[in-house]
């Protein structure tokens, strides 16, 4: 967004227009280059996942698929088109998110977290290419069963505690009076609580997951509880992003500050059924995993529908507001909202469908 030429329209993304619009400000100096570092780490990560899109189809034509280093290249492109996509992307946009919900202090921690990021991005990323490895379907995070790309995780691992660690030093203090702004920085301190809690898990499933089991079954058990919880800080920085995206074109959210917070809370109540299930279940049990589901399942749905159902509203009303409607400033966030919730009702659809470990449980 170029805050400089852009029209006076434009100007409601990022200064509220009253106390119930939910923007947020964006920071100057440090901050805002931290921000558009970890967009572009995003960016690129799609593009990457774009350019395995190609390989996958050029790995199943005949004759091309000759020239692929590996038999299986198919295989091994989806496990890195999906990482990237999936995971570089989503903790890409909270990192940019954080950042620009942050004080100026652990500045060092920021951009330390990034650097790491980027350096693991690129290793899974060139893995195929340098190794020959064991493409392994695992849920949330499929992965290849070689020195490169395990480095290339273990490394992004490690940004990704540095990012989570400054989220949480950096936080916003929020008082006890809540307008639009201060109930989207909640939403935003929360999923840095609910990265904390997936990171633990991930920490607690590495050990006590035995290691002499088959790659499938280890990652498996590995990725699941940690997995789970990272749902909910996806979902809370979406419902984060709709209410942002209604607000900054000129749409009025019919939902209070206050009411908007209790559903982000609601939505990072649910993460904490995560610790109970390590000291309820063995990693290996089907409870264990079983009690991952349930709270997935239940938790998200309680913040998502009437969230979803007022910026929908609030959507159906801007459209009959001549003067907005053909806002050519906001015709960028339009489409990025309406984008992101109707991807999001695709993905509830394919939800239905899923059955068994596959890459469809991004």
């Amino acid at each position: 967004m170029n805050m400089k030429s852009a029209p006076a329209p434009a100007m409601l993304a990022i200064s509220a227009a009253s106390p119930s619009d939910y923007v947020l400000s964006i920071p100057p100096g440090g901050r805002r280059a931290l921000v558009l570092g970890w967009l572009l780490l995003g960016l690129l990560a799609l593009a990457g996942a774009g350019v395995y899109s190609v390989l996958l189809v050029l790995s199943r034509t005949p004759g091309i698929n000759a020239w692929f280093p590996v038999a299986d290249f198919f295989r091994v492109a989806l496990v890195v088109h999906v990482d990237l996509s999936v995971l570089v992307w989503f903790v890409a946009l909270a990192g940019m998110l954080w950042s620009l919900n942050s004080r100026s202090v652990a500045m060092a921690v920021g951009w330390s977290a990034l650097a790491l990021a980027v350096v693991g991005t690129l290793l899974m990323a060139l893995a195929p290419f340098v190794e020959h490895a064991k493409p392994v379907m695992a849920n949330y995070i499929p992965m290849l069963d070689g020195a490169v790309f395990r480095s290339g995780v273990a490394i992004f691992a490690v940004g990704s505690v540095l990012l989570v660690l400054r989220g949480l030093l950096a936080a916003p203090q929020l008082g006890l009076s809540f307008d639009g702004s201060g109930a989207l920085r909640f939403g935003l301190n929360a999923s840095v609580v609910a990265s904390a809690v997936a990171l633990s898990a991930f920490a607690a499933s590495l050990v006590l997951t035995p290691r002499g089991l088959d790659p499938a079954a280890y990652y498996e058990i590995v990725f699941w509880g940690g997995g789970h919880a990272l749902q909910f800080v996806w979902t809370l920085l979406m419902l984060v992003a709709w209410l942002w995206l209604a607000s900054a074109i000129g749409a009025r959210v019919p939902l209070s500050p206050r009411v908007a917070l209790l559903m982000l809370a609601l939505a990072l109540a649910s993460v904490f059924v995560t610790p109970y299930a390590y000291l309820a279940h063995d990693v290996a049990s089907v409870e264990h995993r079983d009690l991952h589901t349930l709270a997935m399942r239940l938790g998200g749905g309680v913040s998502i529908v009437p969230i979803g159902l007022a910026v929908v509203i609030a959507l159906w009303r801007r459209a009959r507001n001549v003067e907005l409607k053909h806002s050519p400033a906001h015709a960028p966030l339009r489409a990025a909202l309406l984008a992101s919730m109707l991807l999001f009702a695709a993905g509830g659809l394919i939800g239905v469908f899923i059955s068994g470990s596959n890459v469809k449980i991004p």
